[in-house]
């Protein structure tokens, strides 16, 4: 659509969203109700980490379980859930934080079927030089969609590390530019933490390594001998100390992240090590402080000043405890909420905690937390609101699911329910038809795009200007229903 026009319907959801966050009162209470029930039993996943819907299919989600390797397909058949594989990482290392960690599908999914995964590769143990590799792949699947064509997968990065944590894995498209963003952690000690007198530095600062490190690659191309190409506008990409890979350094252990759909920002939780956790929006170029600093405090055994304007402070940081409310151990990533917009929680960030499993529900208002609410969950004194959480996911209509497991790692998958929550907002698979000319799919060019709304293929409004060939979600002029359209450049 045209600039003019997007920008006055942002401005009309800005209006929308000032009325709906900053005047209202958010409720602190929120069900969490396991979003696979078949009857009275409710399916279950062995140490979930990633939840995301297939674009294209109705009903019909993917679930990482991290230390099996699988990542598994939840569908309905005939009145009930029931799960395939769509799958199956038989090198997966089941060591501490390792594991299946990420999976993104590619914006042209259902032209390309490709898909791309993040997963620990079992090495012959962890010593002071070596631990496996984090490797980053790109898959396809078969016309189903939810069932890996079994064809040798296209190696896109292999990432050497020496311990077995601080390994990040969340990786994601751009939801403008169609780039694809990957989350690395430090890679741990002996390079990693302050404890170590390896790297004096550590590897976060360091801007000749990925780890520690936000990435920004175009999986549709190749830089001379890399299997991806690097954005010409990248932040780095002229300044040969730096690897042009990098989008944003100084991070520890980046544990889900994800896209504001409406304004593209990146929002982190951020893994903090003795004393605070911490949440960020990742930008272009920023320095986001580790190891020198944790939340919003130098640490000890470094030289460093809190208003260095080199550093980009966290939106938020909290201490280390055990008092559900206000503290925790182990943060988790979340959302911005998109769903509903007339929802008292449009524009407002989720996120938890792993130690506590406590999550928490944020305002913010020029880039710093504002308000903060403790989610008290139904039935009335219930005090955790997650066991065992590890991270949360979003559907194409903008509703969030919280995951967990128990102490036996079998863990289920919750939608967050509310009034103000379930959404059936945006388009979903089962509203998208031909147009009813008879010509499905029928190609339609950039300049005929000013009286249209286009969503990619994860439900995400896309800018006219960022727009690339590819198909789109959008609902022609006269015609009752939506229907996926090519559009060309």
């Amino acid at each position: 659509m045209g600039s003019r026009i997007w920008n006055s319907r942002l401005a009309g959801m800005c209006v929308m969203l000032g009325f709906s966050t900053s005047m209202a009162v958010i409720p602190n209470t929120i069900s969490f109700v396991n979003a696979f029930m078949n009857g009275t039993t409710g399916v279950t996943f062995a140490r979930p980490v990633f939840f995301a819907q297939v674009p294209g299919k109705d009903s019909t989600y993917v679930i990482l379980e991290q230390q099996r390797g699988n990542a598994i397909i939840a569908r309905r058949n005939n009145g009930s859930w029931i799960k395939d594989t769509l799958l199956k990482q038989t090198v997966v290392s089941n060591q501490n934080e390792m594991g299946f960690l990420g999976l993104a599908f590619h914006p042209n999914f259902l032209t390309n079927r490709k898909y791309y995964v993040f997963y620990s590769k079992t090495g012959t143990g962890c010593d002071a030089t070596n631990c496996g590799l984090n490797v980053i792949e790109e898959r396809q699947t078969d016309s189903t969609l939810i069932k890996d064509a079994g064809v040798a997968p296209r190696l896109i990065l292999n990432i050497p590390k020496s311990a077995s944590n601080h390994n990040g894995g969340d990786i994601h498209f751009g939801p403008v530019d169609g780039y694809l963003y990957i989350g690395l952690g430090d890679g741990g000690n002996p390079q990693g933490d302050p404890t170590s007198t390896a790297l004096p530095l550590g590897r976060a600062q360091k801007t000749d390594t990925i780890l520690g490190k936000f990435l920004r690659i175009d999986v549709n191309g190749t830089t001379g001998s890399k299997p991806y190409a690097i954005p010409s506008d990248n932040p780095f990409v002229s300044n040969a100390a730096y690897l042009p890979e990098i989008y944003a350094i100084g991070v520890r252990n980046p544990w889900r992240w994800n896209f504001d759909p409406l304004n593209a920002n990146l929002w982190a939780g951020e893994v903090g090590n003795n004393t605070r956790e911490e949440i960020d929006t990742v930008t272009k170029g920023a320095n986001l402080g580790w190891r020198n600093m944790e939340g919003f405090a130098c640490q000890p055994s470094v030289t460093c000043t809190v208003t260095d304007p080199k550093y980009t402070l966290p939106i938020a940081a909290y201490p280390h405890g055990t008092t559900p409310d206000t503290v925790g151990n182990a943060v988790v990533g979340g959302f911005v909420y998109r769903g509903k917009p007339a929802s008292i929680y449009y524009g407002l960030y989720f996120y938890g905690d792993n130690g506590t499993g406590q999550v928490w529900v944020v305002r913010v208002i020029n880039g710093r937390i504002a308000e903060r609410i403790t989610l008290h969950p139904t039935p009335a004194g219930t005090t955790v609101a997650k066991t065992g959480l590890s991270a949360f996911g979003q559907d194409l209509k903008g509703n969030l699911y919280a995951l967990g497991s128990g102490t036996s790692n079998t863990g289920t998958v919750d939608i967050l329910s509310s009034p103000d929550l379930v959404s059936t907002g945006l388009p979903t698979p089962a509203s998208i038809s031909p147009h009813r000319t008879g010509k499905a799919f029928a190609p339609i060019s950039v300049g005929d795009l000013s009286n249209l709304d286009l969503h990619n293929l994860q439900g995400r409004k896309v800018q006219g200007g960022a727009l690339r060939n590819g198909v789109y979600v959008t609902q022609r002029p006269g015609e009752k229903n939506a229907a996926l359209v090519p559009v060309l450049k």
